[in-house]
């Protein structure tokens, strides 16, 4: 087995370039029967940032962790800013690799009202924002998850990622990334989010 080995963190910010319309023409009438019709065109776009705990501005630091077999509870705070120029909806979306699904999991919160929790297949975690971010806001740093280790000794060595190094250091990846998408033309964040998926 290896000497060492750690788990990574990947952070990833989706950026969705948005082409905004109305679901319906606006048309203005007047006494010369001129007609205006009104369009909006956007970016949406956000940066992801992880922290180490809830309060402070400690950044997740992933090389801290030297994994052993059935570790818990490895702090893991998640928070992005909308740095588009339009109001969107936030999701984070969270992907273990599948050779990893069965030993690596979240612990997840509860879902509250402003956020929805679903795991669409194994190793794949949503976590939508029920509500608007607007320009240059952030989501709340939460919500507040957990990263929980089974036995890692069972995990097929092909799974690991090495470096030659006299330490053997290998480690287990997860992927994180933040999901916008424009605020127009959807009722919803999962309205929004379906059709982004769907389109896929």
């Amino acid at each position: 087995m290896f000497q060492k080995v750690r788990i990574t963190i990947g952070s990833i910010a989706v950026i969705a370039l948005c082409l905004l319309s109305s679901t319906f023409t606006l048309s203005y009438f007047t006494d010369t029967v001129d007609s205006v019709n009104s369009f909006k065109i956007g970016n949406a776009a956000s940066t992801l940032s992880i922290f180490k705990d809830d309060t402070g501005e400690t950044l997740f630091d992933a090389s801290e962790y030297t994994l052993t077999p059935n570790m818990d509870d490895i702090p893991f705070y998640l928070e992005a800013t909308n740095t588009g120029n339009i109001p969107v909806y936030q999701r984070f979306r969270i992907v273990i690799p599948t050779a990893l699904a069965d030993y690596i999991t979240l612990n997840l919160p509860t879902t509250t009202d402003n956020y929805t929790v679903t795991t669409p297949q194994p190793g794949t975690y949503y976590i939508v924002s029920n509500n608007v971010l607007p320009v240059d806001g952030k989501t709340e740093r939460w919500p507040t998850l957990s990263i929980r280790v089974g036995d890692i000794s069972e995990v097929d060595p092909s799974a690991y990622i090495c470096q030659e190094t006299s330490a053997n250091d290998c480690v287990l990846g997860i992927n994180v990334h933040s999901d916008v998408i424009q605020t127009t033309g959807f009722e919803n964040a999962d309205d929004a989010f379906a059709n982004l998926d769907n389109n896929n």
